[in-house]
């Protein structure tokens, strides 16, 4: 099921702008607050099934908002998961089912 908070807060139409940055700025607070947050709490299945989310209803959006439209060589949002997904490799690397 789909989080509230991205279909009704990031992913609205005041929010496309170029390079979709205001979608990308609010991706990472999301990612920091209901993703990275259970991360640190060791709740991995959590956070892994909440950033999965996050990238199926970017991916939604992409496709249905054309937010190709909105950008040229730089996607905000890109990023955004990007960074989001080498913080979860810093807790794989030194997390503590780590031989």
């Amino acid at each position: 099921m789909p989080d509230p908070i991205l279909e009704e807060e990031i992913f609205t139409a005041g929010n496309l702008d170029r390079d979709c940055s205001t979608i990308g700025c609010l991706l990472y607070d999301y990612g920091e607050k209901i993703i990275l947050s259970v991360l640190e709490d060791g709740e991995y299945a959590i956070a892994a099934g909440n950033y999965l989310w996050m990238l199926d209803s970017l991916t939604k959006h992409l496709i249905s908002e054309e937010h190709w439209c909105w950008f040229d060589d730089f996607y905000s949002p890109d990023y955004t998961v990007s960074q989001i997904c080498d913080k979860f490799i810093l807790y794989i690397r030194s997390g503590p089912w780590r031989p």
